[in-house]
């Protein structure tokens, strides 16, 4: 299967990407392509894209969104039009902000062998620096952790989606576009009225960097008016907070959680072995290791 990997782009630094595509040189993460919505963006950011594409020899596929529109803005039709550049039957979609750990983007793909039509959906760690690190005892990441567990989301961070799913919902809904939010919640939900379920996993994770969000603190009520419009819609602004789905089914052992229409413990449990392919040397970089038998890879520094 081809893997494609979707951005939008609209005025992240030139640093940002070049730290964005260090992340796709790990082991694992190399897409044959990219297919990026320039949302305004600067100059300096695309060429800087182009550059790391070329050097890593990814082909770039691009389209641009220009208008006389002035900071931050809901993303909603910037992924639209990154999306319709692709044809494939899977795209793995990343913020422009994360920084993807080995395999990330592998491990995706893996998944989707046995789970087709899922919506495939991993974890971001957030942090204050481009990578996130132990706590000097190594008990616990020195960040803050942003994980399904507390709110699943179609956006932001790293998830593998199903193409032909995304296009019997019609995309995102560019209703949001005046405002910021709920374009990503608006989306899972509508994905999964339509009968899309949902696989999150912990060995699929990306850091995204930190940066200033003044825009969402609400002071000229934009994120407001999208809360209008979502909670209209859905009548419940914490349908997703608080997990009203019909089944979900959790290993913590390999860091698996599937939400699911159907019961079905036959491929519940082929996910569960499946995922056992692939083991974890540290909290934030999964291993191949090539056998259904879990064991813990030894990993020679130069291989990090």
């Amino acid at each position: 299967m081809k893997k494609v990997l979707a951005i939008t782009l609209y005025d992240r630094t030139p640093e940002v990407i070049r730290a964005v595509c260090a992340g796709l040189s790990l082991p694992g993460n190399q897409p044959d392509a990219v297919a990026v919505c320039y949302d305004r963006a600067p100059k300096a950011s695309v060429c800087a894209l182009r550059f790391e594409c070329s050097r890593l020899g990814i082909k770039l596929r691009e389209v641009f969104l220009e208008d006389d529109a002035i900071g931050p803005r809901c993303p909603s039709l910037a992924w639209n039009k990154a999306l319709s550049l692709c044809d494939e039957s899977h795209v793995f979609c990343m913020s422009s902000e994360v920084v993807l750990a080995p395999h990330s983007i592998g491990m995706a793909y893996h998944m989707s062998e046995v789970a087709e039509n899922f919506m495939i959906v991993g974890k971001a760690e957030h942090c204050g620096q481009s990578y996130a690190y132990p706590s000097p005892d190594g008990s616990k990441l020195m960040c803050r952790t942003i994980t399904w567990s507390g709110r699943p989301s179609g956006l932001g961070f790293a998830w593998l989606l199903p193409m032909k799913a995304f296009r019997a919902v019609n995309g995102f809904d560019e209703t949001y576009m005046q405002g910021y939010c709920y374009e990503d919640d608006d989306f899972v939900l509508r994905m999964w009225n339509n009968g899309t379920d949902f696989m999150f996993c912990d060995d699929i994770i990306g850091f995204h960097l930190e940066h200033r969000r003044d825009h969402l603190k609400d002071v000229d009520g934009r994120v407001s008016m999208n809360e209008k419009i979502f909670e209209k819609r859905y009548n419940d602004i914490g349908v997703l907070r608080e997990w009203k789905f019909a089944h979900h089914v959790s290993r913590f052992d390999v860091g698996l959680n599937i939400m699911s229409h159907k019961r079905d413990s036959d491929f519940n449990h082929k996910c569960f072995v499946h995922q056992k392919f692939y083991g974890q040397d540290a909290p934030w970089r999964a291993i191949p290791v090539g056998t259904y038998q879990f064991k813990a890879p030894t990993i020679e520094s130069k291989a990090l």
